[in-house]
């Protein structure tokens, strides 16, 4: 009988990611440095460098257009420290989005400011208003450059959204700039799931991570395989009868209809209803509610853990209660 499944790490298809933020009056200082946060703790998902994932970020009004190109930080350190307000500037006017969608055309995605031929090319737009889009929407179809399209707050246009976006399930709202860190994990999974993800092999409701000349699927608990189609309680028993390890689930651990799932010398609970926490005895619905967020990272990358060290940071700063 197989037992053992191999675990090997993986590299992510080649991004050049553009963040273009809306700086224009309508977006208070103390909301823009909150936008800002967003982007920079966007950018821990990523192995940073020129072979890996290289990152933009401009702001803009109805006159200006001020920040740095793909090319200039190559690695997460000076990335980071590159994203604050004296660097990335407020300047509190109007906004122009055709005037920031053609600067991100011509100037950010050119080859000599850092664009790569092999590369993904995506732009993420932040806005809390609306403004004219022109035709540079879709001029930046034409060089097969995906926009998501961010909107904050109770006054943005969603069509304006929809005519900026890539596609309606590139949209993306929320109430306010205080809660934009509720939706990052939704923002990141149109720019992790592209070209060879497009397909959607992973079943099971794995989720689909894009490399450089293939995908990874990370598969929730109860599931392996290479598209996660592979129910492995049996292979879970197999470890178990060699190694002598018990039933974790026999005590029944998980509360609220949380389903328990066998490990070695422990257990998962798949909670249900909004509930989280490692036995699913907390209400956690709300996307805010760090224990909910930690047990969603545990849910679905701790069987995939090995599959990317980027990840593998990002759960540590999760185990060791770091504020992101």
């Amino acid at each position: 009988m197989f037992c053992a499944q191999k675990h090997t790490l993986v590299k992510l298809q080649k991004l050049d990611i553009l963040f273009m933020m809306d700086a224009s009056g309508s977006v208070t200082e103390p909301s823009f440095i909150q936008s800002l946060n967003f982007v920079s703790n966007f950018t821990e998902f990523f192995q940073i460098g020129p072979d890996n994932t290289q990152v933009s970020v401009y702001s803009f009004d109805n006159r200006n257009v001020y920040g740095f190109n793909l090319n200039k930080h190559q690695d997460t350190t000076s990335l980071r420290n590159a994203i604050n307000i004296n660097n990335i500037h407020y300047y509190a006017l109007k906004e122009n989005f055709t005037m920031a969608l053609q600067f991100a055309r011509e100037t950010v995605f050119a080859p000599e400011n850092g664009a790569r031929n092999d590369s993904l090319k995506v732009i993420i737009f932040i806005t809390d208003g609306k403004s004219k889009v022109g035709n540079q929407v879709e001029l930046l179809r034409e060089q097969n450059i995906q926009i998501i399209a961010v909107g904050v707050g109770n006054q943005t246009d969603v069509e304006t959204l929809k005519k900026i976006a890539t596609s309606t399930s590139n949209v993306f709202t929320v109430g306010s700039y205080d809660a934009i860190n509720t939706i990052q994990d939704f923002v990141l999974s149109p720019v992790l799931a592209n070209k060879f993800c497009e397909s959607g092999p992973c079943k099971n409701q794995g989720t689909c991570l894009n490399l450089q000349n293939d995908y990874h699927c990370l598969c929730l608990p109860g599931t392996s395989g290479k598209d996660c189609s592979i129910k492995v309680s049996m292979f879970l028993k197999c470890l178990a009868s060699r190694s002598g390890d018990p039933n974790e689930c026999d005590s029944n651990p998980c509360l609220n209809n949380g389903v328990c799932i066998d490990g070695i010398n422990t257990y998962t609970c798949q909670c249900k209803g909004g509930y989280a926490g490692k036995n699913c005895q907390t209400n956690g619905y709300f996307r805010n509610n760090k224990e909910y967020i930690q047990s969603i990272w545990k849910m679905h990358l701790i069987p995939s853990i090995l599959a990317n060290t980027t990840y593998y940071r990002k759960y540590k700063s999760f185990k060791n209660n770091e504020v992101l």
